[in-house]
């Protein structure tokens, strides 16, 4: 099945409390390529600092919601 990606628009965010693990960022780049390959727009956002993993997806989503993307991918730094 095919999904028509011409108005997809994504928001990448990464609640981070110490350090991203090499898979992690290895998948992101992957990820990334492929928005470019697609033509698909996107922003990344590394939310730095949050101990608390609620409150810093919380932050994210406001963040989020001030955008004019209309998809959010939120990727656990520990995934």
């Amino acid at each position: 099945m095919k999904y028509p990606l011409q108005d997809v628009s994504v928001y990448v965010a990464i609640p981070v409390n110490r350090h991203i693990p090499p898979e992690t960022t290895m998948s992101l780049i992957e990820t990334v390529a492929m928005f470019h390959e697609k033509n698909i727009t996107y922003t990344v956002n590394l939310n730095a600092g949050g101990s608390i993993v609620q409150k810093s997806r919380s932050l994210i989503a406001r963040e989020f919601l001030k955008t004019k993307h209309n998809r959010l991918m939120m990727i656990d730094s520990d995934m």
